[in-house]
């Protein structure tokens, strides 16, 4: 019996997010997009999930049967994905961070989508403006940002949200002095070396041609260090040729002696 009654309680809230997902995001033609009530977390070790307003789930209620709930809206999203339905993924997205806020891999596929996928659908849409398609695509790199800022808000100990929403600023927004700090706050971490490469480049593009000299000096330094200690494979030959084209690039340009 008790069996039973989880298993309603995990279709109920499967079909709870569906009726949020057909009824959360539509185009208006004075408005641009609007959403319903943002997903939120309460407190960090007590998630509540808000699917519509009056109606609330908690993840304390859900207890193991989130992971069961989560499978059944990635099998969802996927179904969404092969039909272009993109639009409808985000909500789904959201409800699966919120349910297992530990997997990165929603926040950073969910930030993607809404940045890159979703912001390309709505610059072609046939039934907007020029001017409304533009707003429309700022909306959702806004929407993007904003779904993987709360992924770092809760997974600030690991270096992969910084690194996507540093990447999103840089190649996207071209914002590269707001990518310089996720850059740098992801290369705190346990991080592969492409993250400080990226951090340099920000820099530079930024316009602190000094800043990203110095971070290229360092990692040259880093490398060179650790070549003494012991042979480097492959990835750090590699990782060693940029970071000395880059140096060398750099320090003619500043006109430096070493």
């Amino acid at each position: 019996m008790l069996r039973i009654v989880w298993i309603v309680l995990v279709l109920a809230v499967f079909v709870i997010c569906l009726y949020f997902l057909q009824n959360g995001f539509r185009l208006t033609p004075d408005i641009g997009i609007k959403g319903i009530n943002e997903i939120r977390v309460e407190e960090k070790l007590h998630s509540r999930i808000y699917l519509h307003p009056g109606q609330e789930i908690t993840g304390m209620l859900l207890g193991g049967f989130r992971g069961i709930a989560a499978d059944i809206l990635w099998l969802q999203i996927d179904e969404y994905w092969h039909h272009g339905q993109w639009y409808k993924c985000l909500p789904l997205y959201k409800t699966i961070g919120f349910l297992q806020p530990n997997f990165l891999n929603v926040w950073i596929l969910g930030g993607w989508h809404a940045a890159y996928n979703i912001c390309y659908q709505a610059g072609v849409s046939p039934r907007r403006t020029v001017q409304e398609r533009m707003r429309d695509q700022h909306f959702w790199i806004a929407q993007g940002l904003d779904f993987l800022k709360l992924g770092i808000e809760n997974n600030p100990d690991v270096y992969n949200i910084y690194f996507e929403t540093g990447w999103t600023y840089f190649n996207k927004v071209k914002d590269f002095k707001e990518a310089a700090g996720y850059f740098a706050e992801a290369a705190r971490f346990d991080c592969p070396s492409f993250v400080s490469r990226m951090y340099a480049h920000a820099l530079y593009d930024s316009g602190d041609k000094e800043a990203s000299f110095h971070v290229w000096k360092n990692l040259l330094a880093e490398v060179d260090e650790k070549e003494k200690k012991e042979p480097l494979n492959n990835k750090d030959l590699t990782h060693k040729k940029v970071v000395e084209k880059f140096y060398n690039r750099r320090k003619k340009e500043l006109g430096k002696s070493q």
